[in-house]
């Protein structure tokens, strides 16, 4: 019955975490958004990184798992590229962003 727990609720917070990236990405955009918006896309790889070293962990200590922790390691997988994919987007942003900022920044000085 524990594995069925643990299971159950390494599944949930996969779900919460595809809910909130989910989120993030149809939100604004702006500088300020943008770095915040690595950040947390870095924290959520971080914690799906350690639900699949669980569960790889899990495995080698009884030497196998269950069909539901292994399509949970595959789903954490297809999450983890989407926040890097989603990384790399608004590092562009930040970017381009920054770029507009300082041109702004140098326009007005031009024109004083």
């Amino acid at each position: 019955m524990n594995n069925a727990n643990d299971l159950a609720f390494l599944t949930a917070k996969v779900v919460t975490l595809k809910d909130e990236k989910a989120k993030m990405i149809v939100e604004g955009a702006s500088l300020a958004y943008n770095i915040t918006q690595v950040a947390r896309f870095r924290s959520m790889i971080v914690e799906l990184s350690q639900i699949c070293n669980y569960i790889v962990y899990k495995a080698r200590i009884i030497g196998e798992c269950t069909q539901g922790e292994y399509d949970l390691a595959l789903e954490c997988q297809r999450q983890i590229e989407e926040c890097n994919k989603q990384i790399a987007k608004h590092e562009t942003m930040t970017m381009v962003d920054g770029i507009s900022l300082l041109i702004d920044m140098l326009g007005n000085l031009n024109k004083k």
